[in-house]
């Protein structure tokens, strides 16, 4: 098995994540449910339309896997909706 193919393996068994943005000033983090789509290679948050987050669109995400010791973190970009987009 893949280290790609564990990772998404992992993330099913995840309910919850630490979600952190910075704000130009400081973290901001709060608990977040994922919604994976391996298909399209996304892991997707529903989230309030702070500002900061199209300012300063990089992410970090922290969680525990319940069937495994340690943790997963990612890092990547939002990508913004029609409403709302990021670019």
């Amino acid at each position: 098995m893949s280290d790609i193919d564990r990772v998404w393996e992992l993330m099913e068994t995840v309910h919850f994540c630490m979600f952190s943005t910075w704000t130009g000033s400081r973290l901001r983090s709060r608990p977040m449910s994922a919604s994976l789509s391996r298909p399209d290679n996304a892991i997707r948050f529903l989230t309030d339309v702070s500002q900061h987050i199209y300012l300063r669109p990089s992410l970090a995400t922290a969680s525990r896997p319940s069937r495994a010791s340690g943790f997963i973190s990612h890092k990547g970009t939002v990508i913004g909706t029609k409403n709302h987009p990021s670019r």
